[in-house]
């Protein structure tokens, strides 16, 4: 299925312009740039909805990093990644962020998208986060929160991007000009961050090298560390965070010869959650191919098998016995942090109460980004909506609910693993995945909150067969990846 014409329009311009091969202060920039301008394409017709709503500013945004930082400097006090690397034996690395975090019954807020390693090879990880989601420090050896590290160099590049702009741009003219429409001082600030923060991941690396450095998201802030670690040959393997689909500007790259692709931040190799995304990335891009690995979502699979067991049935459906009241049903509406669908789900979440019974529960479950949902979503809970706390479990919650609705999150697809419907509201952001489902009939789809209420409310008869949907998307029992094995194959290929 071909790229959307966004992506084909960013793919011709960084074709055109080599901005593969360009480097600014020495990084190479274009690597921290690509999603930003891919988004920037992507809703150029949508000016007001192509950056994130979910903005702090002034004080509030000046408390919030301050917090951050003390956080990471706790932290810190037990050691650097260095330090505890070569202290604890922690030699694979997991270069993560917060907001993949989800609070357990036992106080710990554990990764969900890396417990597959934890379990299989825990005493050796060392997570290096971006505490994104403002957790407090988690007093744990085996995570280090890097923000007094990053806070610090993102300040530090804004400032001096702001400064000196004006006059980097007359005196790197003909370096800048290619990544036009970015602004000279935009391009400065991210080739300032990344610069600093490559010197910090060389220290890193050379006191204590990794066996491996493992990333969640390789395509955004933590790309200088990951090219501190290829130019010391250590391999660094992705694990996926989230959809993957035919116009992901993260993963669909282009065709460069195998020493440029040698040079840049990108990860050696792809641990997929089912062999849907591999077999359709190796159709949309050479990059991958011979280079992804099925891992399963193993956090997906313990809830799914939760569920189940809890239901007492196979297929996860809910059991009432004796004269047990019936539980309330239940519609949750999955939110994002972008302002356009923020608007659509709380208006879909209203007219959904609106019209249903009240032995209906309609619910929101923000973003985890979505840091002002509790003010935001106002007018939803004065109708009568529930909100979730942002840092929820998605999937504990959707092994609970009867109908799952999203806009083109992930957890459309990700629904399809539970006894749940997964509906989807109309948008122009649906991948072709998304799309091909909704063809299919896997995934419904509701034009308002009204329509909501009226499928929620009937019957399932002509509900399409999911058959072996939850196999090949999230490698439902599948035998578990051996993660020592795929380090040293990545290893002896990497070097």
């Amino acid at each position: 299925m071909a790229a959307n014409e966004a992506l084909q329009r960013l793919q011709a311009r960084e074709s055109t312009e080599g901005l593969w091969d360009r480097t600014v202060l020495g990084f190479p920039v274009w690597s921290l740039l690509r999603l930003g301008c891919y988004r920037q394409e992507a809703l150029r017709d949508q000016p007001e909805a192509a950056s994130a709503s979910v903005q702090l500013r002034g004080l509030a945004r000046f408390a919030a990093e301050l917090r951050v930082v003390c956080s990471s400097l706790r932290d810190l006090l037990r050691g650097g990644p260095a330090t505890r690397a070569a202290r604890d034996g922690r030699d694979l690395w997991v270069l993560s962020n917060t907001t993949y975090r989800r609070p357990g019954p036992d106080g710990q807020a554990p990764c969900i998208f890396a417990s597959h390693l934890v379990e299989q090879l825990g005493d050796r990880v060392l997570f290096l986060e971006f505490n994104a989601a403002r957790l407090p420090s988690q007093a744990r050896d085996d995570v280090c929160f890097l923000d007094a590290f990053q806070v610090p160099l993102l300040v530090a590049a804004r400032l001096a991007s702001r400064l000196l702009a004006p006059v980097f741009a007359l005196t790197h003219r003909a370096q800048l000009a290619p990544f036009a429409p970015v602004s000279p001082g935009r391009v400065l600030d991210r080739a300032l961050y990344g610069r600093f923060m490559l010197k910090l991941g060389r220290s890193w690396m050379r006191r204590s090298p990794p066996r491996a450095v493992f990333v969640l998201c390789g395509y955004h802030m933590h790309t200088p560390l990951q090219l501190a670690a290829r130019e010391q040959g250590i391999p660094v393997i992705e694990l996926q965070h989230g959809l993957i689909h035919e116009s992901h500007p993260g993963y669909i790259l282009p065709d460069l010869p195998e020493p440029k692709l040698r040079s840049l931040p990108l990860p050696d190799h792809l641990v997929v959650f089912g062999s849907y995304f591999g077999t359709m990335l190796e159709g949309e891009s050479a990059r991958w191919m011979g280079r992804w690995t099925t891992g399963g979502h193993r956090w997906l699979q313990r809830r799914r098998a939760e569920a189940e067991r809890a239901a007492g049935h196979a297929d996860g459906s809910p059991s009432v016995s004796g004269d047990a009241p019936a539980p309330r049903r239940r519609l949750v509406l999955f939110s994002q942090y972008e302002l356009d669908v923020r608007i659509q789900v709380q208006e879909a979440a209203v007219a959904a109460r609106a019209a249903l019974p009240e032995d209906w529960l309609v619910t929101i479950k923000p973003h985890p980004r979505e840091f002002d949902a509790d003010s935001f979503y106002g007018p939803a809970l004065e109708a009568g909506v529930e909100l979730m706390p942002i840092v929820s479990d998605s999937y504990a919650l959707l092994a609970r609910v009867d109908v799952a609705v999203t806009v083109y999150s992930t957890l459309a697809i990700e629904a399809l693993a539970f006894a749940c419907r997964s509906v989807v509201l109309p948008s122009d952001r649906w991948t072709p995945a998304i799309a091909d489902l909704v063809k299919r009939g896997l995934l419904e789809s509701c034009a308002n909150g009204t329509q909501l209420a009226a499928l929620a409310q009937g019957d399932r008869a002509g509900e399409v067969d999911r058959g072996d949907v939850a196999g090949t998307l999230f490698g439902i029992d599948q035998d578990p990846i051996d993660f020592d094995a795929l380090v040293t194959a990545c290893s002896a290929s990497s070097t």
